[in-house]
């Protein structure tokens, strides 16, 4: 059911409170834009649209259709649900093990580990990046953009980089959890000027999400102490996009925030 009652600021208090970016194609621009928030608290999801996705061009998500509502279920909500395993599936068990996770996972556990990609519609979800108390900044996310790595020559920070899909391919299935990666800003990309490329060894595997992709530069040129590396690692069988978590780590700088310009506040906050 619909709901104003719970406010961004209150959400944002909680302490136990877990949440999702989810995400949207737009298929005319293909840009990928934050337009909703998913939040599980005490067994309660609740979604809500972020400011200014009414005029984005997209039509209402399946099952929230007002753009100003917060909505609460204790159910998965079906939108979600279409981007899960479904435990009644012959194959469930092989599934969830390809992915690295437990058989006993919950929807949110999945839906969080598969980014809630599903063919057709462009919407997916990210972990909502944060900054905790000791001023760390993390994202965790999934590469973006893995089709258009093999091939063309890139300059990357003074180093020209390429590969071919085997290369990619072969750079991936040697990739182990914990393994160190390296970002490189790519020069001269049309569609993001923060455009940052996540490598292996040298290898190009795919992007940092443009949603994160300038606040994660900022933290970059910051020159602070940094971590990035390889949390999941799925097996050869699930698609390229869905296979690798990456995490990053930074020593935020002071005043820094993911969100600057405020357009990922709820819309029914």
């Amino acid at each position: 059911m619909p709901s104003t009652a719970v406010r961004d600021k209150d959400l944002a208090g909680a302490t136990d409170v877990r949440e999702l970016l989810v995400l949207w194609q737009n298929i005319h621009t293909r840009s990928i834009v934050p337009v909703g928030r998913l939040f599980l608290h005490d067994g309660r999801y609740r979604f809500g649209y972020v400011t200014g996705a009414s005029s984005m061009g997209m039509r209402p998500l399946l099952g929230f259709p007002d753009f100003d509502q917060l909505y609460e279920s204790y159910n998965i909500p079906l939108l979600f649900a279409q981007r899960i395993f479904d435990p009644a599936r012959r194959d469930f068990r092989e599934s969830i093990a390809e992915l690295g996770i437990s058989s006993e996972a919950t929807p949110w556990e999945q839906l969080v580990r598969l980014g809630g990609r599903r063919q057709g519609d462009g919407v997916r979800v990210m972990e909502m990046p944060t900054v905790d108390h000791q001023g760390i900044a993390t994202t965790r996310f999934l590469l973006h953009g893995t089709r258009h790595i093999p091939g063309p020559m890139r300059m990357c920070e003074g180093i020209h980089i390429q590969c071919t899909r085997e290369e990619r391919d072969k750079a991936v299935d040697q990739l182990r959890e914990g393994d160190k990666l390296v970002l490189l800003h790519e020069e001269g990309n049309e569609h993001d000027p923060d455009a940052l490329i996540v490598t292996s060894t040298g290898v190009p595997l795919g992007y940092v999400p443009q949603v994160v992709s300038r606040a994660v530069r900022t933290l970059l040129l910051s020159q602070r102490s940094k971590r990035v590396r390889a949390v999941a690692v799925g097996g050869p069988q699930v698609p390229l996009g869905s296979r690798i978590v990456v995490e990053v780590k930074v020593e935020a700088p002071p005043n820094f925030s993911f969100d600057p310009r405020g357009e990922w506040k709820l819309a029914a906050g």
